[in-house]
């Protein structure tokens, strides 16, 4: 389910005098390491193959620092850690994790059937070209911003606002939304959905929501999805959901939903619905879905698969 530090090891060397791995793995389609902090740093780059990665990735824990490579086909890399001092110069110290090897996720189900590439990355693991790439923290969920197509280019300011300018449907310019950390109902500038939460309507979105490292959740809210086509969650939580956490609700299709840890929501109303409602619920037409390699923690209800149209 979601990322759990599992993986295949790479190859470290801790010689004195530079930065101490402490942990460096592959995993599908990303890669990690850890490391305690280093004498003299302030921050650190990270390079994957000489690449550097988004500051973003670089997150500073209690007592270790970890960077997340996010976007990697099928492969084996090494990941180099760089310290950088007060002036933000590199100095000495640097570090390598080498062989770690990647895998891929598997795209067997029906949501890749005659399809390339649900949501915002290619079959092969990486980014769609072209593709935007957005950083969802409690911090900036409410001002994160990006230019839309909605018919005119506009600048649009808000999670669930971007979400809502694609809905229009002009601009289908892929989009991964990566979630660090945990996202509260309160963090967020609005919700379409009362019922559910976030919602994701009307057109083919080229949208992945995914976590970054091993503790991205969100709190307080789930998904609704409704005509939308090519979507994707995988690596992250989702706790305390108002009322599903993914809810299917009408006309979906190519949606995968994979590599998740879904909890129990609030209670509703009716005797059933003690832990909330369904958990993923898949209704009205919607089709080509895949749910795979998630974890179910308590649920009152897993899912319900489908209503009298569908049966």
């Amino acid at each position: 389910a979601k990322k759990a530090d599992q993986g295949e090891s790479g190859d470290i060397d801790n010689p004195a005098g530079v930065i101490q791995i402490t942990e460096a793995k592959g995993w599908q389609e990303s890669a990690y390491l850890k490391w305690a902090p280093f004498e003299g740093a302030s921050s650190y780059n990270v390079y994957v193959d000489d690449k550097k990665i988004d500051a973003q990735l670089v997150r500073q824990y209690k007592s270790y620092y970890r960077a997340d490579v996010l976007g990697l086909k099928e492969g084996t890399y090494s990941v180099k850690v760089v310290p950088v001092n007060a002036e933000g110069k590199e100095i000495a110290g640097a570090n390598t994790a080498s062989n770690l090897v990647v895998k891929s996720y598997n795209r067997e189900g029906f949501a890749h059937f005659k399809y390339a590439g649900v949501g915002a990355y290619n079959n092969d693991g990486t980014l769609k070209a072209g593709a935007k790439v957005l950083y969802i923290t409690a911090k900036t969920a409410k001002t994160v911003s990006t230019t839309v197509n909605t018919g005119k280019q506009e600048t649009i300011t808000g999670l669930q606002s971007i979400i809502d300018a694609y809905s229009k449907g002009k601009d289908k310019t892929p989009i991964a939304f990566r979630i660090i950390g945990k996202v509260n109902l309160s963090d967020l500038d609005h919700i379409s959905s009362s019922a559910e939460g976030l919602q994701i309507k009307g057109a083919m979105m080229n949208m992945t929501f995914e976590g970054v490292g091993d503790d991205a959740t969100v709190y307080g809210f789930g998904f609704l999805l409704r005509e939308a086509e090519s979507v994707e969650f995988r690596n992250f939580a989702i706790m305390r959901c108002l009322d599903d956490a993914m809810s299917l609700d009408t006309d979906n299709s190519h949606v995968w939903i994979h590599n998740m840890d879904l909890f129990y929501g609030k209670k509703g109303s009716a005797a059933d619905q003690a832990k909330g409602d369904g958990t993923v619920d898949i209704k009205g037409d919607s089709k080509y879905v895949t749910v795979a390699y998630n974890r179910f923690w308590d649920n009152g209800k897993a899912s319900m698969c489908g209503m009298k149209s569908e049966t």
